[in-house]
């Protein structure tokens, strides 16, 4: 019985690793995604804005997993 709980334990844990790494795979593509098409939209101020927008969104995950 024991064991059978061990392994469901792990089956679970190991999905929400995979649903965790998946989403911030995504968020970082997403990330990208707006950085790059700002980069190419022409405009210095709008590249400078959404680079610093997401400099402080990083930072503020940073800060929160250092909470932890």
């Amino acid at each position: 019985m024991e064991d059978g709980m061990e392994s469901e334990r792990q089956a679970s844990s190991f999905a929400h690793g995979l649903n965790a790494t998946l989403g911030l795979v995504i968020h970082g593509a997403a990330d990208g995604i707006a950085l790059g098409a700002s980069s190419l939209s022409g405009n210095g101020s709008l590249g400078l804005v959404v680079f610093l927008a997401v400099l402080v969104h990083k930072g503020e995950f940073m800060t929160l997993l250092d909470i932890g």
